[in-house]
């Protein structure tokens, strides 16, 4: 059964936040219209497929918008996409219009170790190494949006950053 914030506060912005009852406080996300509803996946055991696409079901029955997968496997055993629940569970998301943010692991930094790479996720990784990593991909996108939207470029942290926050902070 998922948490949200809606089982609690229906009419306010933040969720209610809390771990087994302990460090209660409210949360807030960077859209403050937005629920949060979290799905068990994984256990002590690990993550079984079943329930990575039960969970990815799940949410998609309540209507998210978005889904935030952080769990992967060795990129050495990674499967191909006709295999890997996320992959399945995540182009099934797609084609409803739902975005899905996956990690890429912790494998790296050598090639071939990125896991969820599948050309409809979209794929997040994070680095403490200074130096620029450039990507040339592919992807395919089920965005309702027509072409004549408004588009915009991709842009750098450090060259966008808010008023009174360093460069670095935004990058």
């Amino acid at each position: 059964m998922p948490y949200s914030a809606r089982d609690n506060e229906s009419h306010s912005v933040y969720g209610v936040a809390r771990y087994y009852g302990l460090a209660r406080g409210k949360a807030r996300g960077g859209v403050p219209s937005a629920r949060i509803a979290a799905y068990k996946a994984c256990s002590t055991d690990g993550c079984s497929g079943s329930t990575i696409l039960k969970a990815i079901e799940d949410a998609l029955s309540d209507g998210v918008d978005i889904i935030s997968i952080s769990v992967g496997q060795s990129s050495v055993f990674q499967p191909d996409f006709l295999s890997d629940p996320i992959a399945i569970g995540a182009f099934h998301a797609a084609e409803k219009g739902v975005m899905v943010i996956c990690s890429a692991g912790n494998e790296g930094p050598e090639p071939y170790t990125v896991v969820n790479s599948a050309p409809w996720l979209f794929t997040v990784a994070a680095s403490t190494v200074d130096r620029d990593l450039q990507s040339i991909g592919t992807a395919i996108n089920f965005s309702p949006l027509k072409y004549s939207s408004k588009a915009y470029p991709l842009a750098f942290g450090e060259n966008v950053a808010a008023p009174f926050v360093s460069p670095s902070d935004a990058k």
